[in-house]
């Protein structure tokens, strides 16, 4: 499929499937609690592994934001 009709009908062009299926959102209150998890979690580990792991999710949301405006 071509990019332009997978963006056209929200679906991966590779194979098909829509693009909003994955897991449901979680309430607020969820995510609040997964959140100050994560928080605890982040100032738990090495100052090298937290710089990796940032580089990481930057990157991550560049792709993410790149591939939507095809």
């Amino acid at each position: 499929m071509c990019l332009g009709c997978a963006k056209n009908l929200t679906v991966c062009p590779k194979c098909g499937e829509n693009r909003e299926t994955g897991k449901p959102s979680s309430s607020p209150r969820e995510q609040q609690i997964q959140a100050v998890e994560l928080g605890k979690l982040f100032k738990s580990i090495s100052e090298r592994k937290r710089r990796s792991f940032l580089r990481y999710l930057s990157l991550k949301s560049n792709a993410v934001l790149n591939w939507g405006a095809m």
